[in-house]
């Protein structure tokens, strides 16, 4: 954010405490033995017994494990072992769906949003919930993530630049056959329908004036027909 902004300085200061911290993290908070960064230390100096999925997601999306440590950690992104505690709260399972979306597993985020949030509207629900059972909150804004991850990934629209003045459209279909919807943007709203056949992918948009509009095809497709309009 501070680069963005043209913060240099405030972006160096705050990229130099993060490597610091993941030094101490990395010698103080790791346990070779259960491969994984245990919740706290105890007031005795050892390692607390707990383990939690969302401290070693928040530590695998903040880039703080090495390479070998990254990968031993990464499948419990979406399965994490039955005695770890496990995620809970959709917020904080959105930072697991980011993981996914770096590591270009679009097939499990799709599975996630299906197996946690489906469980919401198989028992009626109407709103997002703040927390999967027993909500406190049971129209709970952060708990929305879907709506951003379906529409940026899924049907596949970004902005290249801040102001969504140039615009990628990069499909990623998964296991879907056809995805429809509607982006708003600082100059209208961004149409965006495709289907697939095959091994086609069908792509349909209307961009408001001003976009530049960039496509991309998801791999093992090919564009049959791109239009400009709906």
């Amino acid at each position: 954010m501070a680069l963005v902004v043209g913060k240099s300085a405030d972006a160096q200061r705050w990229n130099l405490f993060a490597a610091h911290l993941s030094v101490a993290i990395n010698q103080h908070l790791w346990s070779e033995e259960l491969e994984a960064y245990v919740d706290s230390i105890d007031e005795d100096g050892q390692l607390s017994a707990k383990i939690s999925q969302a401290v070693n997601v928040a530590a695998l999306f903040s880039g703080v494990p090495t390479n070998e440590r990254a990968a031993q950690l990464l499948p419990a992104v979406v399965v994490p072992p039955q005695h770890w505690i496990h995620i809970g709260s959709p917020f904080m399972l959105s930072f697991s769906l980011e993981l996914l979306v770096r590591e270009r597993r679009f097939d499990e985020l799709l599975q996630v949003i299906r197996s946690r949030w489906g469980r919401m509207l198989d028992r009626g629900a109407t709103a997002t919930w703040e927390t999967f059972s027993n909500p406190r909150s049971w129209c709970h804004a952060w708990s929305a993530t879907p709506a951003y991850f379906l529409s940026a990934h899924i049907l596949g629209v970004s902005p290249i630049e801040v102001g969504y003045k140039r615009i990628c459209i990069a499909p990623q279909p998964g296991d879907l056959t056809w995805a429809r919807g509607t982006v708003p943007t600082p100059f209208g709203k961004l149409d965006v329908e495709w289907r697939v056949v095959g091994q086609y992918l069908y792509l349909k948009y209307k961009a408001p004036e001003g976009c530049e509009i960039e496509v991309i095809c998801p791999l093992g497709f090919e564009f049959k027909r791109i239009t400009d309009a709906i």
